[in-house]
């Protein structure tokens, strides 16, 4: 099976957001928490089942929140670039999906 990487920021994007929503209800961040490793583990097993975007991104929306998990395929890994509110502005991930060249 292919292995599942997250690049530093995505952990602190989502560790963040995990605190974030535990302060508004205790229990929250801890779903929002289960709901994202789910998603990870759909992404795991069907890498390719999300369009590919020009930049190389896949994009996989949550059920319950909104919010986006940004992968990439490099070198038979799956690089988790972000985990990102939907109403954010789009980032720019190529400079991340080079982070991931470098972190070979």
């Amino acid at each position: 099976m292919i292995s599942v990487e997250f690049l530093r920021e995505a952990e602190v994007e989502l560790l963040e957001t995990i605190v974030h929503y535990e302060e508004i209800t205790i229990g929250l961040g801890l779903d929002f928490y289960r709901e994202v490793n789910g998603a990870v583990g759909h992404i795991e097993a069907f890498p390719n089942a999300w369009t590919l975007n020009d930049d190389g991104t896949r994009r996989y929306l949550l059920n319950r929140f909104p919010y986006i998990v940004i992968y990439c395929m490099h070198n038979d890994r799956i690089w988790i670039l972000g985990v990102s509110a939907c109403r954010q502005r789009p980032r720019n991930w190529k400079f991340l999906i080079q982070k991931t060249k470098q972190n070979q």
